[in-house]
């Protein structure tokens, strides 16, 4: 079948772009190139997105003799190489990465290829789900640090302005250590006190929600089994 029969009509987007080879922007002799290997290399490393057709161009464009690119035999090997890229391992593997591949496959590949896509993206969304849990898990612990810090300067700070006062107002070390009468400090420990427990509740709730994850993630991989290797 030729290629450019093979791909008309198609409807193809890619999200990653795919270009020819670096040995296809150079000057050579296309006598003397395997164009069987050159085809299966094209499809392998990049599918079949819309202008497949237009790599043969690119390549011929390199020439320098007169014969050219032998495009039955670029072809022939175009289709093996397809053949190579579309596995599902494949399919898992683009998905998983965030990239997106909606080409042309063999029939007798097509839904497998298909499969490994739509397992990817869901492997993909539940890493990046619990990847974000994670993250707001140590942002909560770290929010709790620094209101644990922030509660032991203001305790060090109180201290030193009431044995600066003491000091000079001569009341007792009694006085120092059992005054009540901070109005001031009484409030502002009130209001540590309930930053600390929404800290903590926050924590709480991500500690919870990074198991959740973790076990729907685990779900996952339980359901989906060795079909994509090992992830």
């Amino acid at each position: 079948m030729h290629l450019r029969a093979l791909f008309a009509g198609l409807a193809v987007a890619a999200a990653f772009l795919l270009v020819p080879n670096a040995h296809a922007q150079e000057a050579r002799d296309c006598s003397r190139v395997d164009w069987q290997a050159v085809g299966y290399q094209d499809a392998e490393q990049r599918g079949s997105p819309a202008d497949a057709t237009s790599w043969v161009e690119q390549h011929q464009r390199t020439c320098v003799d007169v014969v050219g690119v032998d495009e039955a035999a670029y072809e022939a090997g175009f289709i093996q190489g397809l053949t190579a890229f579309c596995m599902p391992r494949r399919a898992f593997d683009l998905a998983r990465a965030g990239q997106t591949y909606v080409g042309w496959c063999p029939a007798d590949q097509a839904e497998a290829f298909a499969l490994g896509l739509r397992d990817g993206r869901r492997v993909r969304m539940a890493e990046s789900v619990a990847t974000t849990v994670r993250q707001e898990e140590r942002r909560q612990q770290w929010r709790e640090r620094e209101q644990r810090e922030r509660l032991r300067q203001q305790q060090v700070d109180r201290a030193r302005d009431r044995v600066a006062n003491t000091a000079m107002s001569g009341a007792s070390l009694s006085d120092l250590l059992f005054n009540q009468g901070d109005r001031g400090w009484d409030d502002t420990m009130r209001e540590t006190r309930t930053q600390r427990r929404i800290a903590e509740v926050r924590a709480e709730d991500a500690a919870l929600a990074e198991a959740v994850v973790a076990e729907d993630l685990e779900a996952l991989r339980a359901e989906l089994g060795d079909r994509y290797g090992a992830w």
